[in-house]
């Protein structure tokens, strides 16, 4: 489960690619790593794992329908 931090939600990106998978969207745990090293997903990397707020990631859909 994501993790809350006040308001943050936050994902790590085995998190975040279940839920992707959950919505019928495949997209890998490395692949999301790519977006992040990237910067087409915003990410951080704490300690040994990367995370995403629940904001980025509604950014990052937000973002990639513009185009």
């Amino acid at each position: 489960m994501s993790k809350k931090i006040g308001n943050i939600k936050l994902y790590t990106l085995s998190e975040l690619h279940k839920k992707l998978e959950d919505l019928g969207l495949k997209v890998t745990p490395l692949t999301l790593r790519k977006y992040i090293r990237t910067g087409k997903l915003k990410g951080v990397k704490m300690g040994t794992r990367y995370v995403v707020t629940e904001d980025s990631l509604k950014e990052f859909f937000e973002t990639k329908h513009q185009k």
